[in-house]
């Protein structure tokens, strides 16, 4: 199943992945051009959700991020 990532606050799918991590490591790349592009202290909520609606896991997306920053 794919995972949406998602701006929680205007409910639209920024993008679309096959696994946790690539969803988390597009946030962070999103998260980068937002603060570059509307100065620092710019965000976007983001949420996790699978194609069929239904939310990610929260410990698999923290999990995913724990990954990303060991490597």
């Amino acid at each position: 199943m794919r995972i949406h990532l998602q701006d929680s606050f205007n409910r639209t799918i920024i993008s679309t992945h096959f696994t946790i991590r690539a969803a988390v490591l597009a946030s962070r790349r999103h998260a980068r051009a937002i603060e570059r592009n509307n100065g620092a202290g710019s965000y976007i909520p983001y949420a996790y959700r699978y194609s069929d609606g239904s939310p990610v896991c929260g410990d698999e997306v923290m999990d995913a991020k724990m990954e990303l920053d060991q490597a």
